[in-house]
């Protein structure tokens, strides 16, 4: 730090040095001038010192009169000449007490421009050392910051993939595709289903009822039967006649209620039943709905890749950024270093003031070259500093410059401790940027430095850009190609079973269900009683007549109502099975088109919404890159502040310094030129 401050130091001087060089180099004629008047000036005092010997050698002859015993000594005339020497002494004597009084104001100007130089410094120091932390903190946060967020954003985008990628996916083949509607169109054909079930089976209790009737009722027709065949057996010769009316062979039960019983149709269709198709559909609409999942799955390692190229890039970005740290450090100490020096040398100044006291009065000896330097300072070192493109200040301290060591520049000299740190920028161009308060970034050329442009271009990261790619191919719809297959064999096979033909058990059940018709046999009976001539075979053609109507209301009366309401009920069952099997194939014919839609675009709707969601992904880095861009290079670190206290220097040195300088030392060389 100390090789830093000396060096600024140590530049100062051979600046400084080397104006006074070239302006005693271009005004040689101003020399030979100052010299000229040296030897004129010198005139004067030479006459005085005659005269005075003169006036010695006067007044030793009046001494010698009175040595010599002379009485009456001749009166002195007075002289205007001594008259008019004393005058011109006493204006003399108030022309010089001007001139010091002058001197001792520019000297007390001078003393107070020097003391107030230490807080002049120091404020300089404390600027410029806050615009180096607050340009450094800009940059800073235009460029960390936001690859915080980056990394933010991809970790919750990426952590969110079923819901950003899964669900737009789903959502968009059930639109295209409508699988969802067909899916909820199904609840129909479920609450169908589950009505022809319920009739079906209500069909089959009812034949089974129907089937266990008409098996008791076979079973007393039957013996009623064989009793009539036994009676007629027994009819005497002259009632045989009769009693052979008394026919029996159509006396049986003329429907098979164990038909429908025996339909696998319907067996079929029942057991099918609403449950297994429910099933089916639920597992599909299951199936589809894990969509979001399984493409969260399915990219879990990708995913897990892509986040940590982010996390190494945004480490490789933190590290990159601190180097303007490092900076901001370096030129801090070294500007607390070099308002330290300068206050101890002020110190100094202030302590050894009784000694430049003494040093000042040999100044009378060296006038000319003071004159000369005070004098010329002011024109050379105030048009340096306040030149428009400050070329020669700019020569002065770029590379290679004539007043620092191995002809480096200033900016060689203020970084050489920093490892991979080189600003190379002519200060000219540093001095008329920063008056335009242009960024640092910019102005100092700071991407030789730290290339934002480069730590930003997220389309050269190779790692993130191959994981983006396996991204691209690691997403698989293929499942979605057979949810539809196991309820679509279902209703198929529902569609096929339903397809009985219920008009032929209807018209069967439309027939009587007795050969015979027992009211009429009744009546048959009791007028064959009355006309026989055995009163024993009456009796029990009038028993037999009593029983045969017990049968007809104990028996064959409720098979009949169950009959008719078996009739009414594959009635029914006739007239829902048509609609119903129209709707089946509708639906059918959705389900095939929605699946067919799936297998051949499934694929590339996946794509789509996946190349969406990666360009979402992209966005965050471009966004940041844009950010960085914008702010690095129009925004971060103006170095406005720079250059007002490079003014405000400017304005010191030359309204302060060099201008109290010039009249001291312009009036001390009066004053000496008067008094010789």
């Amino acid at each position: 730090m100390n090789r830093y401050s000396g060096a600024i130091l140590g530049s100062s001087l051979l600046f400084f040095g080397y104006v006074y060089y070239q302006s005693i180099k271009v005004e040689s004629t101003f020399l030979v001038i100052i010299i000229t008047f040296g030897v004129f000036a010198l005139i004067i005092p030479l006459y005085l010192f005659i005269l005075s010997l003169i006036s010695l050698f006067s007044k030793s002859k009046c001494t010698d009169e009175i040595e010599s015993g002379t009485l009456f000594l001749e009166p002195e005339q007075p002289d205007c000449h001594d008259k008019v020497l004393v005058i011109f002494t006493f204006l003399f004597l108030l022309i010089c007490c001007a001139l010091i009084s002058g001197m001792v104001l520019s000297n007390e100007q001078s003393r107070m421009a020097v003391a107030e130089s230490r807080n002049v410094i120091s404020c300089a120091c404390a600027d410029i050392a806050s615009w180096l932390s607050t340009a450094a903190q800009e940059l800073h946060q235009s460029l960390v910051p936001p690859v915080d967020m980056v990394f933010y954003a991809y970790n919750e985008d990426l952590r969110n993939v079923a819901m950003l990628l899964g669900q737009p996916i789903q959502q968009a083949i059930a639109s295209e595709s409508g699988i969802d509607l067909v899916l909820d169109s199904l609840a129909d054909i479920i609450t169908e289903s589950e009505d022809l079930s319920t009739k079906v089976s209500s069909l089959r209790e009812s034949c089974t009822k129907a089937s266990l009737l008409a098996t008791a009722a076979s079973e007393k027709i039957s013996d009623l039967a064989q009793q009539l065949d036994s009676l007629r057996q027994h009819c005497v010769e002259k009632d045989i006649p009769l009693c052979d009316t008394l026919r029996t062979n159509t006396l049986h039960i003329m429907m098979k209620f164990d038909s429908i019983l025996q339909e696998e149709q319907l067996l079929e269709l029942n057991n099918l039943g609403v449950t297994n198709l429910t099933q089916a559909i639920s597992t599909a609409r299951k199936e589809f709905r894990t969509l979001p999942t399984a493409i969260s799955s399915q990219t879990e390692r990708i995913r897990a890749d892509i986040l940590r190229d982010i996390e190494n890039r945004r480490q490789i970005v933190h590290n990159s950024a601190k180097v303007l740290n490092d900076i901001v450090r370096h030129l801090t100490a070294g500007l607390h270093s070099l308002a330290r020096q300068m206050d101890m040398g002020l110190d100094r100044l202030n302590k050894s003031s009784f000694g430049l006291c003494i040093v000042s009065i040999i100044l009378w000896s060296v006038v000319s070259a003071i004159f000369l330097i005070s004098g010329y300072a002011e024109v050379y070192a105030c048009q340096i500093l306040w030149e428009g493109k400050y070329e020669t200040l700019s020569t002065l301290l770029d590379r290679p410059s004539p007043l620092l060591y191995n002809n480096d520049g200033i900016f060689d000299v203020l970084f050489k401790d920093l490892y991979n740190v080189t600003v190379d920028v002519p200060v000219k161009n540093v001095l008329r940027e920063c008056e335009k308060n242009e960024p640092a970034y910019t102005v100092f050329q700071l991407e030789k430095v730290l290339d934002v442009n480069k730590e930003t271009s997220y389309f050269e990261w190779d790692e993130l850009q191959d994981d983006l790619r396996r991204l691209t191919n690691s997403i698989d719809v293929g499942f979605l190609k057979t949810i539809s297959d196991k309820f679509n064999k279902l209703l198929n096979r529902i569609l096929f079973v339903s397809d009985v033909n219920l008009t032929t058990y209807r018209m069967e059940y439309n027939g009587p269900v007795l050969g015979k018709d027992l009211p009429s046999f009744v009546d048959q009976l009791e007028n064959v009683a009355v006309q026989v001539s055995d009163l024993n075979t009456a009796g029990r053609l009038e028993s037999l007549a009593t029983r045969t109507q017990r049968i007809h209301l104990s028996n064959i009366k409720p098979l009949e109502q169950l009959r008719t309401e078996l009739v009414f009920k594959l009635t029914e069952l006739e007239l829902q099975m048509m609609p119903f099997r129209r709707k089946l194939n509708i639906s059918l014919s959705h389900i095939h088109t929605a699946q067919f839609y799936i297998d051949n675009q499934g694929d590339v709707i996946a794509q789509k919404k996946l190349s969406t969601f990666i360009s979402r992904l992209v966005s965050h880095t471009a966004g940041w890159r844009t950010h960085v861009l914008s702010a690095a290079s129009e925004h971060a670190g103006r170095c406005g502040p720079l250059f007002t206290v490079f003014a405000a220097i400017r304005t010191l040195v030359c309204t302060k310094y060099v201008s109290s300088l010039v009249r001291v030392l312009n009036q001390q060389a009066d004053c000496i030129l008067i008094k010789g």
